[in-house]
């Protein structure tokens, strides 16, 4: 179950930080808020968007 509320929508200070294109109808955008947190939106064809936070391992910010 999602710990979204149902009309959940990003933000306009959200930052999209990667999609991953399955399909033409199959979809996947990683947000990131201004206070760091990230959050997936999934679309698939056929069913209602479904926003989830990620489990990650690490995240490490490289200094170029």
């Amino acid at each position: 179950m999602s710990e979204f509320p149902p009309d959940f929508k990003p933000s306009m200070d959200d930052k999209t930080i990667s999609m991953h294109l399955i399909s033409s109808s199959d979809t996947d955008l990683t947000y990131e808020r201004p206070d760091g947190t990230v959050y997936v939106l999934e679309i698939r064809k056929g069913k209602d968007d479904y926003y989830y936070t990620p489990e990650q391992q690490l995240r490490m910010k490289w200094d170029n």
